[in-house]
């Protein structure tokens, strides 16, 4: 493990810092331009960022051991205070797969999605992994729909590849330092 590199030049401002001693709690508000123009900077934009994070007893930064970790979000996108899951369809993908003991899995495999009589959107996807160390270890998910050519039937071209138990590409480097 490697601690990630301090920015040569620092693009935000610390607007607030509190600290609640009784549940051992730092609050920081901050502010930052979306694009900061400095190549060591990620452009904030309208889609999902990974985001690290880590805890430590004191402000020294330093290796957290297993007080760490990263979630995905969406920095511009505020929660809907209305939003209502019944109100959208739901649709489960199961994958049954242990995963190879490799440094690098692609995994791939094809679901038919619901018949649907009108043009519909994914508008998010919730990764459902069976423990945490699947969760910190699944970097990303890929989704794409198939088209088929005009005049092709869709069940015909790709039924057979339905169902199957997936295909697997796997990398394995060490690091010769």
């Amino acid at each position: 493990m490697t601690m990630p590199t301090m920015d040569k030049q620092q693009d935000w401002t610390l607007i607030e810092a509190s600290e609640n001693k009784e549940t051992s709690t730092t609050y920081l508000k901050f502010s930052r331009l979306f694009n900061t123009c400095d190549d060591e900077d990620y452009p904030i934009s309208n889609d999902t960022a990974r985001i690290i994070w880590s805890v430590g007893a004191n402000d020294d930064v330093a290796y957290h051991g297993g007080s760490r970790g990263t979630k995905s979000m969406n920095l511009l996108m505020p929660q809907d205070e209305d939003f209502n899951p019944d109100d959208y369809l739901k649709w489960d993908l199961e994958i049954e797969i242990e995963m190879p003991k490799h440094h690098t899995t692609y995994w791939c495999q094809m679901k038919k999605a619901p018949q649907m009589d009108k043009t519909n959107h994914v508008i998010g996807f919730e990764a459902v992994l069976e423990n945490e160390l699947a969760l910190n270890h699944t970097h990303h998910f890929v989704i794409y729909k198939c088209n088929v050519p005009e005049g092709s039937n869709a069940d015909e071209l790709f039924e057979e590849y339905v169902g199957h138990e997936g295909l697997t590409a796997t990398c394995q480097w060490t690091n010769n330092q």
